[in-house]
């Protein structure tokens, strides 16, 4: 069960590479809100989008509290970003998948290795 826990990292490896090549046209989906649009494919990166979000906070409670820690970091200081400046807050959205998917690499080399 832990061995799945940790397993999951792999479905959010991928689901930021996915975001990081999709990103304009999951982005659009937000910015004009039309729903036809959107693909199954989009739908399935936006589940386990949420699913990425709970993750780190069961997280917490495992011997890699530090890097779950950073993680939640990472996500709240993205939203500050987005609140103090717009110029930043690109740079970081560039930024944020590239951090996650090194994390989370870590994560995998450490338990695993």
């Amino acid at each position: 069960m832990i061995t799945l826990f940790y397993l999951f990292l792999l479905l959010f490896i991928l689901n930021e590479i996915f975001y990081f090549s999709n990103r304009k046209r999951l982005d659009i989906f937000f910015n004009k809100k039309d729903p036809t649009q959107i693909k199954k494919l989009d739908i399935f990166y936006y589940l386990i989008k949420i699913m990425s979000t709970v993750w780190p906070v069961m997280g917490i409670f495992s011997s890699f509290r530090e890097l779950f820690t950073i993680v939640l970091f990472l996500g709240l200081s993205k939203f500050l970003i987005y609140h103090v400046s717009k110029k930043i807050y690109s740079f970081y959205v560039d930024l944020y998948p590239i951090l996650l998917i090194s994390i989370y690499i870590t994560i995998l080399f450490y338990k695993f290795s």
